[in-house]
């Protein structure tokens, strides 16, 4: 309840982002208290229930803050409206390193598809952004158009210490005004996030199989994470809630399935003979 309260004061008063780390929220803390629930049931001392909500922070922190670095959650580092092809922003030594550069270009009033390109010294950033013409369904029987928008898109880079200015390389496609441009530090690299999501997953499936508590686990603790990192390379600022819902699709899924064959696997290997036989 308290979830379907969060998510239904964010659409009333909030705006995308905000509307977007509810629904982050609610399906990660969702999915984990449902994944760890039959462990602290199992749990025989105050030591083993200290180690399951443990593990349960962990996951939750490794499935949303791909999410809240999707949303933007914070200041940016450098942000700028570069109006024509030659316009460039000086980019401050803060912004060296691993970034995040959100492009975000004026919604198009028809289908259209919009190649972005942005320069600094030998790096070059591309971004791809289209908006497309799709039926959907009026009451009952009817059926009308609306013009789906992604117009804006996250870049991952990695600049240098002496970054040169970011300049607007060329853009292909109609244009209805500036490209907005803002930079954000990338709090934890992808490859981290990947490998803890792993080990997360295959711990719990090593402890769910060994304790006989199910697949429901890792199944659940699966989805999660991978909603997180689905979520990571399609959510931004201006759009949230699509692409979570696409990501939440997927978890479901490959991660609900992933995690219970993960965890048969594992059984049907500790059950069998020669492997009883070798841990007695």
């Amino acid at each position: 309840m308290s979830s379907v309260a969060i998510i239904g004061g964010a659409a009333i008063f909030g705006d995308e982002r905000q509307l977007g780390a509810a629904v982050a929220i609610a399906v990660v803390i969702g999915a984990v208290g449902y994944g760890l629930t039959p462990l602290l049931r199992m749990a025989s001392n105050k030591a083993a229930v200290a180690i399951v909500i443990a593990c349960g922070v962990l996951v939750a922190g490794c499935a949303l803050l791909p999410i809240f670095e999707g949303l933007g959650l914070g200041e940016p580092i450098a942000r700028a409206q570069l109006s024509k092809v030659g316009d460039s922003m000086p980019l401050p030594a803060s912004a060296s390193g691993a970034v995040r550069v959100l492009v975000h270009v004026p919604p198009p009033n028809e289908a259209a598809r919009i190649h972005v390109q942005l320069q600094s010294g030998e790096t070059t950033l591309s971004a791809q952004l289209d908006s497309n013409v799709t039926t959907v369904r009026l009451g009952r029987r009817g059926h009308g158009q609306r013009l789906v928008t992604n117009d804006s898109q996250f870049i991952d880079a990695v600049l240098p210490s002496s970054a040169a200015p970011l300049a607007l390389k060329s853009v292909t496609g109609p244009l209805n005004g500036p490209v907005t441009i803002e930079i954000y530090r990338e709090w934890v690299a992808d490859w981290t996030l990947f490998a803890l999501a792993g080990v997360l997953v295959l711990g719990l499936a090593l402890v769910s199989a060994m304790s006989g508590a199910g697949t429901s686990p890792t199944g659940s603790i699966a989805c999660a994470l991978v909603f997180g990192l689905m979520a990571h390379s399609s959510v931004t600022p201006e759009h949230a809630l699509r692409p979570e819902l696409g990501a939440l699709f997927v978890a479901v899924v490959l991660g609900v399935f992933g995690g219970a064959v993960l965890t048969l696997l594992i059984e049907r290997v500790a059950r069998n003979p020669a492997t009883v036989a070798a841990r007695s």
